[in-house]
Formats: C-alpha cells, sequence, structure tokens
C-alpha cells in the first residue's frame, strides 16, 4: 500500500469559483486519535513537510492512511502549515483516473418511499432542471449514509435524470461552512 502514495502524492486544482484559494489534494500519513491530529503528505503542492490537520477541521477517527483528501492551506503563527475547513475525502474513486473536486455541494437526502435518494443542491437541481439521485450501489460503494455533505459531478442517464456517480468526495469538517 505504499506505493499507492508514491503513485498519487498530491495534485492542485482551482477552487470552487466561491474561493479563489487553492485547493490541495494529498494523502494521509497517519492520524492520531489520542492527539487529535492528522497528517498529510503534499510535495506536490511545493509542500516539504506535512500538512497538520486538526481535529476541528478533521475528528482523525474519519481519516486512515493512504486516503485520499482535499483541502486549503493555511499558515499558522509558527509557520506550520495547517489543512483550513473544510476538508474532503475521496470515495469510491478506482485509483487510475487523478480525482477531481466535484462541481457540485449538497446534502444526501433520507431515501423516498420507492427507495430513490437524491442530493439537496439547488445549482444542481437548476442547472439539470432535476434533482439529483444517487444509486443505491453508489451509496454503498462510497459508503454514504442520509445527512452527509459530499461534491459530487453529475452524470446524466439515457432520460437526462441526473445521477451522481462515484467517485465523490465526503466533507469530514462537522461544520463545512467553517472557513
Amino acid at each position: 500500500a505504499g506505493s499507492d502514495i508514491a503513485e498519487h502524492d498530491s495534485w492542485t486544482e482551482s477552487a470552487p469559483a466561491s474561493s479563489a484559494q487553492t485547493v490541495y489534494i494529498g494523502v494521509v500519513k497517519l492520524s492520531h486519535v489520542a492527539k487529535g491530529i492528522s497528517s498529510v503528505v503534499c510535495p506536490e503542492g511545493g509542500f516539504q513537510t506535512d500538512i497538520l490537520v486538526d481535529r476541528d477541521v478533521a475528528d482523525p477517527r474519519l481519516l486512515s492512511a493512504h486516503d485520499v483528501v482535499a483541502f486549503k492551506v493555511a499558515i499558522d503563527i509558527a509557520g506550520t502549515r495547517r489543512a483550513s475547513p473544510p476538508l474532503w475525502k475521496l470515495l469510491g474513486w478506482n485509483g487510475k483516473d487523478p480525482p477531481k473536486l466535484g462541481e457540485y455541494v449538497g446534502h444526501v437526502r433520507a431515501p423516498l418511499t420507492d427507495g430513490t435518494v437524491c442530493v439537496d443542491c439547488p445549482d444542481a437541481t437548476s442547472a439539470h432542471k432535476s434533482e439529483p439521485r444517487i444509486h443505491d450501489k453508489v451509496m454503498a460503494f462510497c459508503g454514504l449514509t442520509t445527512g452527509d455533505t459530499i461534491a459530487f459531478s453529475i452524470q446524466p442517464d439515457a432520460s437526462r435524470t441526473p445521477n451522481v456517480p462515484a467517485p465523490c468526495w465526503k466533507c469530514c469538517t462537522e461544520d463545512p461552512n467553517k472557513q
């Protein structure tokens, strides 16, 4: 598994239009529950040292070594680079193509009576004229549950219904609006 880190140490991409700050994509190196901190390797971002992830950005119980995460970076008074909220964890990735952040952010709704699961995302609903849906196989593959905040892309089906494909990004910050 150590070679996984070497294959995809990090990527960078622009944050969504709501933010001008760069979002970095890195790999969790370790997660220390007792200390309330995790560290992420992100050398392609130009960082010589690991990025620290404090508990208020992402609970270390939610992160494991080799998880791919996306975040912004801030420098504290001591000059230490730390992840800034929100922190996103990649779920359902095939490990091949470099991951891209989803273009939409929304909340997974409770299943409807017919079992359909939708995402509450006004921007995606407006752009695609219908609420995005998540197939039960994608829900299971990505480990999603009702109430999760996700960043996702849309893949329309044959009838043009907007569907959320794997992979997607789950917010690991308790308050995703915290910045």
